[in-house]
């Protein structure tokens, strides 16, 4: 009496539920059973016919297995040869690219520079410029 079964924990509709959910899963287990059966049984089918074909490539030559291998070899090297060749151009692309980078941040630093000298000129410096530039010929008038 001092233990309570697990029934007791639920109500009538949802003892039924369990009950209903218990018997579908009974049903699918007794259909994946009959499915895995008649799987194995395709798959033997198979297995045989795949045997026979197995026994007649035993009997191949062996030079004709030794020129099919020669074969794929010469095209694994052969896609060898256009991989390193493709690689070479896009390493070669990418330094082109590179150069390019390099020099148009160059030009565009020169430009900055040009601009801020111009601006410097007329007096037409933004303010967070101005305080710093006001600062820099502070500093470079004490150090002399």
């Amino acid at each position: 009496a001092g233990k309570q079964k697990v029934w007791d924990h639920f109500t009538k509709a949802q003892r039924k539920n369990l009950t209903t959910w218990k018997k579908q899963l009974q049903d699918v287990q007794t259909l994946t059973k009959e499915n895995t059966m008649v799987e194995e049984d395709m798959d033997l089918e198979d297995d045989q016919e795949k045997e026979e074909p197995s026994k007649k490539k035993k009997k191949c030559n062996p030079d004709k297995l030794r020129e099919e291998s020669e074969e794929w070899a010469c095209q694994a090297q052969t896609y060898r040869n256009e991989v390193e060749s493709v690689k070479a151009d896009m390493k070669s692309e990418l330094e082109a690219k590179e150069q390019q980078i390099k020099i148009l941040q160059q030009t565009l630093q020169g430009m900055q520079q040009q601009l801020l000298d111009a601006q410097k000129k007329s007096g037409n410096l933004p303010g967070f410029l101005m305080e710093s530039h006001e600062k820099n010929l502070v500093l470079s008038l004490q150090v002399r």
